[in-house]
């Protein structure tokens, strides 16, 4: 089964193919692989939306299953004093 990967970086497509490649009748398709420059904005706040408009997008456009992966960077800080 083919399945799209919804990113233009082809580090992180090269991640996730890596990642999957055990996955039985499983191949992972990259969209320049299908030929699509189009890019879909992030209209969002949440990375998780992001990723969902994404992947709908593209799927309606290349007709096939497609995974989006958003990776937001979050870092949460504590910050403590210590008194002597």
């Amino acid at each position: 089964m083919k399945i799209l990967l919804a990113t233009h970086n082809p580090s992180k497509f090269e991640r996730y193919n890596n990642l999957l490649r055990e996955v039985a009748n499983l191949e992972l398709v990259s969209l320049q692989g299908v030929s699509i420059s189009e890019k879909v904005d992030e209209p969002f706040a949440t990375a998780k939306e992001n990723a969902i408009h994404k992947a709908v997008k593209y799927a309606r456009i290349s007709q096939l299953p497609t995974l989006a992966v958003d990776e937001a960077v979050t870092t949460n800080f504590l910050l403590r004093s210590l008194v002597h």
